[in-house]
């Protein structure tokens, strides 16, 4: 059971109403670079604001990398 405050809960709505995950692969880590970077270009122009945006990562390995 989840028990969330209203500001949580509409932050829970959001990952569950929003948008499917992308998924996308990268023939090297410098194509990586340019579609991420692209790709929150395109956020921000939409209007997101750059502290709404999040990077995650598998490992600590690629933590160098978010």
């Amino acid at each position: 059971m989840l028990m969330a405050t209203s500001k949580s809960s509409v932050a829970l709505a959001r990952v569950f109403d929003g948008p499917p995950p992308e998924i996308a692969t990268a023939i090297s880590h410098d194509a990586e670079i340019d579609r991420v970077s692209s790709w929150i270009g395109d956020l921000i122009e939409n209007g997101i604001q750059p502290q709404e945006i999040g990077g995650f990562v598998r490992s600590d390995r690629e933590m160098d990398r978010c």
